[in-house]
């Protein structure tokens, strides 16, 4: 199966729900691949910070997004030993709002691919998985993606992959990955970390950094 003549501009997976929808906002031709059949993936990410609300509003979607179920966190702490601290306050940024909406992502990409389908020229294969470029001469033209078991090619102008370290895309065109630290930002703080996810029954139901050493912190998120 075959997807577009070329003048599609192409987004691979993950966080291009969003870029997919500025672009079709623009009436440019935009089909994103996603290679699961959902969003539902656990650890994505449930923190959507003051700038990205920012962008939401001026997009005219902030009220619809601020009605879907979300946690306001408008000062973030940390608890050291039996000592707790407060080491950032959201409520003075210079932004509409004024505090990070925790929000599961599967919930924050369904809502921006929901949005994003309104436009003609937005087009989301869900179960598509990049697996290579296609070339024309010297030039990338579009993916090879398989869909239940099958190849299906997506010919594009532009193609821009988007899933992280284990770019399929990025692997294909030769390009290297530079060898850099994870950055952890949450507001007005940022460091260098490597991230471990798991899942604790958690009693007090609130979010925040709960335990902080010299080489190690404990971040706990509330889903309500």
């Amino acid at each position: 199966m075959r997807y577009g003549g070329g003048g599609d501009r192409l987004l691979h997976c993950g966080w291009c729900v969003m870029l997919g929808y500025l672009l079709a906002r623009r009436g440019v031709e935009v089909t994103v691949l996603e290679k699961h059949p959902d969003f539902f993936r656990d650890f994505r990410g449930d923190t959507v910070h003051p700038s990205t609300l920012d962008v939401l509003k001026e997009l005219g979607l902030l009220e619809e997004f601020l009605a879907l179920p979300h946690q306001k966190v408008e000062a973030g702490g940390v608890v050291i030993g039996d000592s707790a601290f407060r080491v950032a306050d959201f409520r003075h940024l210079p932004t509409r709002c004024k505090f990070i909406a925790l929000m599961p992502q599967w919930d924050f990409l369904n809502f921006l691919s929901s949005r994003a389908r309104k436009f003609p020229s937005f087009q989301l294969l869900m179960g598509h998985e990049a697996v290579n470029l296609i070339k024309d001469r010297r030039r990338v033209a579009g993916v090879v993606a398989k869909n239940d078991g099958r190849e299906v090619e997506v010919r594009a102008d532009l193609v821009i992959g988007c899933n992280g370290r284990h770019c399929v895309v990025r692997d294909a065109a030769g390009l290297v990955c530079a060898g850099v630290g994870m950055v952890v930002t949450a507001g007005v703080c940022g460091w260098a970390a490597w991230k471990v996810w798991c899942k604790v029954a958690e009693a007090e139901g609130r979010s925040g950094l709960r335990g902080a050493g010299r080489d190690s912190a404990r971040t706990a998120v509330a889903r309500g």
